[in-house]
């Protein structure tokens, strides 16, 4: 899963204002897979899709509390390691790490990139190379 959240302006870059409000930024593109298969041998059974509240779609505002918050507060980039909550035995738990993209010293957009908690090595690359802030844990609050 991918989502990009852009700030929703019109004005050029050099003349945003130094401090920026959350509500500025939007979902421009997202990119999701409708389901997860459950089962380690490839069944035919897939997952209930997750809720619409919990994954990015285009369009949507940045969620008070969620990893997009924390990163327009912070300013640096901040990987959640573990998202449970979405079935009883763990197969569905999802890993984000977000990035903040700055231009002319302002941030610009924050990118969202998830993965299945069990291919969270497909983040190493990005892990190492922005040393993120680490969450630990989170319930259903990506």
């Amino acid at each position: 899963m991918i989502a990009i959240y852009e700030r929703k302006t019109q004005e050029h870059p050099r003349e945003w204002e130094p401090l920026h409000h959350r509500k500025d930024f939007r979902v421009r593109f997202s990119v999701r897979s409708p389901g997860i298969k459950l089962g380690k041998r490839g069944g035919n059974y897939r997952a209930p899709r997750y809720p619409r509240h919990l994954i990015p779609q285009k369009g949507d505002k940045v969620i008070p509390g969620s990893i997009v918050d924390l990163v327009c507060d912070t300013y640096q980039p901040i990987y959640l390691e573990k998202v449970i909550g979405f079935d009883f035995w763990g197969w569905n738990d999802l890993t984000f790490i977000a990035r903040p993209v700055f231009w002319f010293g302002k941030l610009a957009k924050v990118v969202l990139v998830g993965v299945r908690y069990e291919d969270r090595h497909l983040l190493q690359p990005q892990i190492a190379s922005v040393s993120p802030v680490v969450v630990a844990r989170s319930f259903q609050l990506i």
